[in-house]
């Protein structure tokens, strides 16, 4: 039933507001994986993505090489995880977390090289790619620069234009998404905290990284049911998402990722795919 249909009798009306409770109870769970390098490896991307539904899958410039990217995959396929591209700054040695000032040709041209890699490596294996997020530097940069954000878009759009893109809520990467009609999912973050103007706070501060798995658990319910979160700087905003990111590069990831999965189940949402959640 769309908004725009017309109800003509009262258990009409009851169908209707009992479809709006099921869809307002939909959330997904996303994560950062296949973040080793060659030998040296990163998180347990085997279990979390046991506790997700959708994996963004480092490209090989800030982590992630070939192989890496060609296991993460089948992992994801064994547990019917969406398959997705996780681009960052070409940064090992930062982890792309650090900032770089880059044109915004170079940027299209990063995204679509990182972009190509993925698909190709899953075209191997016969499997599909869903959807794009950009990691660390590069996603805090696009989410307060319009045309940074805009180049991004226009990278992965030249490869697929298929994929969802999965960004911050009320961000300029969101904006862009829109004007290229692209299909977009806002996400939240059950694991940092946030400043009064919606975007993350530096990591360099204290209280940035939540690792009290209660506090994590809290913050994703709250973010998933519309409520108000309290930020590092002593303010309450609303951060309307519908996806909740958990990241798998911490010590404390896994029992956060399971507290987090199990909290959200008790309270009544039901764990999608980002191409099953609601418009």
């Amino acid at each position: 039933m769309r908004n725009g249909d017309r109800i003509r009798a009262s258990g009409d009306v009851l169908f209707f507001h009992l479809i709006i409770l099921y869809e307002k109870l939909k959330i997904n769970l996303n994560a950062d994986v296949a973040e080793g390098y060659g030998r040296w490896t990163m998180g347990n991307d085997k279990d979390i993505i046991n506790e997700i539904n959708s994996a963004n899958i480092a490209c090989g410039k800030h982590a992630g090489d070939e192989n890496i990217m060609s296991n993460v995959i089948l992992l994801c396929n064994e547990s019917n995880v969406d398959i997705g591209v996780h681009p960052g700054f070409s940064d090992i040695e930062g982890f792309g977390r650090r900032r770089l000032n880059l044109s915004e040709k170079n940027i299209e041209n990063l995204i679509a090289y990182q972009t190509g890699a993925l698909l190709g490596i899953a075209s191997t294996l016969n499997s599909k790619v869903t959807h794009m997020k950009p990691h660390g530097a590069l996603n805090n940069m696009a989410c307060e620069d319009l045309n940074l954000s805009k180049a991004i878009v226009r990278g992965f759009k030249a490869i697929d234009k298929k994929l969802i893109l999965l960004a911050p809520t009320n961000s300029e990467l969101i904006k862009a998404g829109d004007y290229y009609g692209i299909a977009c999912v806002e996400e939240g973050f059950a694991d940092r905290a946030y400043m009064s103007d919606g975007n993350l706070s530096s990591r360099s501060l204290e209280g940035s990284l939540i690792t009290d798995v209660q506090k994590a658990v809290q913050q994703a319910i709250d973010i998933a049911n519309g409520e108000k979160i309290e930020t590092l700087d002593g303010k309450k905003i609303h951060v309307p998402a519908k996806s909740i990111c958990i990241h798998g590069d911490k010590q404390e990831a896994l029992n956060q990722a399971k507290s987090i999965k199990q909290g959200l189940i008790d309270n009544g949402f039901d764990l999608v795919k980002l191409a099953e959640l609601d418009s």
